[in-house]
């Protein structure tokens, strides 16, 4: 999609509108993947411990990354 120019009214398609949803989408999750990881990882691996597994352990590790990629999925879906 080519950047909105000064001649150009606000009326958008809905395929424009989509892209740009799509693009706030990959946004949020861009920010989410660098800015929120290590919260996300370690309440994931709060909710593992209070299940009784190890968070540290190296099934607690892969555990907890699965489930804060599986949330990005969502969020991104």
């Amino acid at each position: 999609m080519l950047p909105l120019q000064p001649t150009d009214t606000f009326e958008l398609s809905a395929q424009q509108e989509k892209q740009m949803l799509v693009e706030l989408v990959d946004d949020v999750t861009d920010y989410l993947a660098d800015e929120m990881l290590d919260t996300l990882l370690e309440m994931a691996a709060n909710v593992i411990e209070r299940k009784g597994i190890d968070s540290h352990s190296d099934f607690g590790s892969d555990l907890a990354m699965d489930m804060v990629m599986r949330l990005s999925v969502n969020i991104a879906n």
